[in-house]
């Protein structure tokens, strides 16, 4: 176990960096406050662009900020730039660019530090750190304008980096050199896996896109008969194979389905690949005779549709398909797998 250093903060500042500190103990709050606003607007700005990092927010403590000090001069407050701090920790590497593109053109940036290693046998590993301030037109917004010329510090890294920075950190190492040469070989190899794990999960994203992109090119010529079950195959797809029979019914009751995420959509869709594969089914053509098969409407409306009250409203049609499903499965006798989720309505029945 490596023993954390500690460091007496009592050593004696100049005076200009003493009102540094006392300044900053005064506006702490306002800094506080600019950390969460900055961690609630970086989310937002994500979202808007189809990003779902894990943001966090901090704000340095005085005492933090007094140690710094020691190591180096300020000449105002202002100049600090990491008394606010923002990490935005993404998926895959890719994601690691689009949100520092995204925060160029959405802030100030005063300068973008890519952490990367210099040689094959660096310690340590790659992330990206900004430091920003608001720009101009955001600046003069009431409920920004209290922020104005304050810096922050945005570190951008995949979970995997984080996962070694966070490791490496708790260690107190900050070169290879500090490692004890014994054991100095297997740090390196657990940070080159992590490396290469990183680049392995960006080529699995690839080719799963790639593989999608088949299935709806497949679908948009009609060839989607063929297509294997799957999520991804049953979301672009679903349209083709959609419950017709239950949709007519509740057409003809006039009752609206229900909109659901798209992490619900693919959950739902994930139960129909598995009741799928214990009904073997081996194509999406397979599952949709299946489900539009005139003897599978009726054993929906005997079976399930009194479960649901007065009408289908407000339930969403890719769940419906697992109710219809699930209905095909208990009257076939088939055992149920585990993963699939009978909710009060299929209980209530099954």
């Amino acid at each position: 176990r490596v023993a954390s250093l500690t460091y007496d903060h009592d050593v004696a500042l100049s005076r200009p960096q003493e009102a540094i500190v006392s300044a900053f103990e005064q506006a702490h709050d306002t800094y506080s406050l600019y950390s969460s606003s900055l961690e609630t607007l970086a989310a937002r700005l994500c979202a808007l662009h189809g990003l779902q990092p894990e943001i966090t927010s901090r704000t340095k403590r005085p005492q933090s900020l007094r140690g710094k000090l020691e190591r180096k001069s300020y000449a105002a407050l202002t100049e600090v730039p990491d008394l606010s701090g923002v990490r935005v920790i993404v998926q895959y590497r890719p994601e690691v660019s689009a949100v520092c593109d995204l925060l160029h053109r959405e802030f100030d940036v005063l300068d973008d530090d890519a952490h990367e290693a210099d040689r094959p046998d660096a310690f340590g590993y790659a992330s990206r750190h900004l430091v920003l301030q608001l720009d101009p037109g955001r600046a003069a917004l009431a409920e920004w304008s209290q922020f104005r010329g304050l810096r922050a510090e945005v570190q951008v890294r995949t979970i995997l980096q984080h996962a070694w920075a966070s490791i490496s950190h708790s260690l107190d190492y900050k070169h290879g050199e500090d490692v004890p040469s014994d054991v100095r070989r297997k740090l390196f190899q657990v940070a080159a896996m992590i490396e290469v794990s990183d680049g392995l999960f960006q080529d699995f994203r690839r080719e799963v896109g790639e593989i999608t992109d088949s299935y709806e090119q497949k679908t948009e010529a009609g060839d989607w008969r063929g297509l294997p079950i799957d999520v991804d195959a049953l979301r672009v797809s679903f349209a083709e194979w959609r419950p017709r029979g239950i949709e007519a019914l509740a057409t003809a009751a006039e009752d609206l389905f229900a909109t659901v995420s798209d992490s619900e959509h693919s959950a739902f869709l994930g139960q129909v690949a598995s009741l799928s594969r214990s009904l073997q089914l081996g194509t999406v053509g397979d599952l949709a005779d299946l489900m539009n098969a005139e003897t599978t409407t009726d054993l929906f409306e005997a079976r399930f549709r009194p479960a649901f009250g007065r009408g289908l409203g407000g339930f969403s049609l890719d769940y419906l398909a697992l109710v219809t499903l699930t209905a095909i499965a208990l009257d076939r006798q088939v055992d149920i797998d585990s993963d699939v989720e009978v909710d009060r309505h299929l209980r209530s029945v099954s």
